[in-house]
């Protein structure tokens, strides 16, 4: 999420969905890979976002398991 103005926090969610939770690590891991990979965080950057927060979330079912990327 882009601040509308600089100096405002950001915010990078990436959403996997899995069935089961053996799968789930395997996807926080991917969603974090993921975050880094594409650059998210830089457009942020770009934007004067401060902070920035990012997250790596999985769900199965109605569980969410949530990690800070």
């Amino acid at each position: 999420m882009i601040p509308r103005s600089p100096g405002r926090p950001g915010a990078v969610l990436e959403l996997k969905r899995v069935k089961g939770p053996r799968a789930v690590p395997a996807a926080v891991r991917a969603a974090r890979r993921q975050i880094e990979d594409r650059g998210y965080r830089r457009v942020l950057e770009e934007a004067g976002a401060s902070p920035i927060r990012a997250w790596a979330l999985a769900f199965d079912g109605k569980t969410v398991t949530a990690k800070l990327a």
